[in-house]
């Protein structure tokens, strides 16, 4: 596996807050794990496997609400180059070279002062951050080699390894003729940085979707809606709605409202996570009977209700407008009335919703 231009940030965990790796040989170039917290391995716990770490920076992780034990290797040989490690020393791994543990200099950390953590980090390169033009070019480059003491061009886009053109904020990968440490490549004037999440909406039987099918992208943090919309003669009162994301699932961030006309507004709310949104219980409008004695149905055309007693019969659309009222209906009456889903309100409180067709 690859992991690259990540940030990870803003977890808890009991070991390895950031990443814990359990056997695997995974890669790791230019990501940025800090402002996790754990009781062990807050940046890194490795359990076994042979990983290699590559541009990385590991720091400013609190472990038991300290810092500088960013790092657990708990077994295996994870391989470091050119990486910014807190508590860098032998028993972290295998030394490839040019690894360090000094302070990047984050624009803001993910605690203040007190080591009281906070969720708002932003961990782009200070231009004093010693993390700055440390890197090593040909593990984002493809068989491109520096000369020293030759400027470097900069490098057309084939000449980067597939996707790491760009750093996680959109900007050139290598500024300056060498590369720097972590998820961010310090440039001038950085201004402010968009992250966007990914929001991908498939196709689902008997619902249609607003916006449509396909990939969609939200700011990090904003709030993503979604409006779900039954085929004729189906409903959604039993809707749920899964993402993949814990945030949305289990913390509440999701709101579904169901509206008047039989529609579902979803707002995936403070989106921090890529959404894989998944939908089940779309079912058939049942007509059934509301009550003993009282029936409502429809056939060939036609809307039927039968009441046991007399009642207040109204008959809406589903946007809400009154199209028929039956007063102190007793026994059973017709309607003809065009395609379509309806509101059937019997008495004072059973309502039912009748497909026509």
């Amino acid at each position: 596996m690859l992991i690259y231009n990540t940030e990870v940030s803003h977890n808890r965990a009991s070991t390895g807050g950031g990443l814990y790796n359990n056997g695997s040989s995974f890669l790791s170039v230019n990501n940025t794990l800090s402002g996790n917290m754990a009781s062990s391995g807050s940046g890194f716990y490795n359990s076994e496997g042979r990983p290699t770490l590559r541009n990385t920076i590991v720091w400013g992780n609190l472990t038991d609400g300290l810092l500088g034990s960013d790092v657990l290797n708990g077994g295996g040989s994870p391989y470091w180059r050119h990486s910014n490690v807190s508590g860098w020393d032998a028993t972290l791994g295998r030394d490839g070279g040019n690894n360090m543990d000094r302070d990047p200099l984050f624009l803001r950390k993910g605690y203040d002062s007190d080591l009281t953590p906070r969720k708002d980090g932003d961990y782009r390169l200070n231009n004093s951050s010693l993390s700055v033009n440390r890197g090593y070019n040909p593990f984002v480059l493809s068989g491109f080699r520096t000369i020293v003491g030759l400027t470097l061009s900069q490098p057309t886009d084939g000449q980067y390894v597939s996707s790491l053109r760009n750093d996680l904020g959109g900007r050139a990968r290598i500024y300056d003729d060498v590369v720097d440490l972590g998820a961010y490549e310090y440039h001038p004037n950085q201004g402010t940085i968009d992250l966007v999440h990914s929001v991908e909406i498939g196709r689902y039987p008997h619902v249609t979707t607003s916006p449509d099918q396909g990939l969609h992208y939200v700011r990090s943090q904003s709030t993503f809606t979604l409006i779900l919309i039954p085929e004729l003669g189906y409903t959604l009162e039993g809707l749920k709605v899964t993402t993949g994301s814990k945030s949305q699932d289990e913390l509440g961030f999701m709101k579904l409202t169901h509206n008047v006309d039989g529609t579902v507004t979803v707002y995936f709310r403070h989106v921090i996570d890529p959404l894989k949104v998944k939908l089940s219980g779309v079912s058939p409008v049942s007509n059934v009977s509301s009550e003993r004695g009282d029936e409502v149905w429809s056939s060939n055309g036609l809307l039927y209700v039968r009441t046991s007693g007399p009642k207040d019969v109204r008959i809406y659309s589903l946007t809400g407008q009154l199209l028929h009222h039956l007063e102190g209906l007793l026994d059973q009456r017709s309607l003809r009335l065009s395609q379509g889903v309806y509101i059937v309100k019997l008495g004072t409180d059973t309502v039912r919703k009748v497909v026509v067709r």
